[in-house]
């Protein structure tokens, strides 16, 4: 931990008999990240370090450095039907799984008057089509990210 954010830190968290206590109102835990961000979230403490992209400030450099890889680096996964990006395969598996865009897209294409058991085939039809393009898509991404690390 930098220096600065060891002092930042002693200000508001000590270590007292196995447990981090809050300095400002007593709250007490086992893990010093759950006793910080119980500060932030609690108290009105000063947050010195803002974001240059959406101006959101932040107790200790590195909870900004965080905020900055998650919040403003794209994901190397991007939905196809929506602006959802994701760094990890699984978060972007689970939300193509979830994302309510593939469905509005999907009843738009249909034609009004239309049978269910028709209906169900073209579903069917469109999502295994809806399937191959996120596939194009991911493997399209996959390309790109090995084209950038060479």
């Amino acid at each position: 931990m930098l220096k600065e954010e060891m002092e930042a830190t002693a200000r508001v968290v000590r270590f007292i008999s196995s447990r981090f206590v809050c300095l400002i109102c007593g709250w007490k835990t086992k893990l010093k990240g759950f006793a910080i961000s119980h500060v932030e979230r609690s108290h009105n403490v000063e947050r010195p370090y803002r974001c240059k992209e959406c101006k959101r400030s932040f107790f200790l450099p590195s909870r900004m450095q965080q905020h900055v890889s998650t919040a403003h680096r794209p994901g190397r996964y991007a939905c196809p039907f929506c602006c959802f990006r994701s760094q990890f395969l699984g978060g972007f598996r689970r939300h193509c799984s979830r994302c309510n865009a593939r469905e509005e897209g999907g009843e738009e294409g249909r034609g009004a008057g239309e049978g269910e058991e028709e209906g169900n085939e073209e579903e069917e039809v469109e999502d295994v089509k809806e399937t191959r393009k996120r596939r194009r898509v991911v493997k399209t991404m996959k390309e790109e990210e090995e084209e950038e690390d060479d």
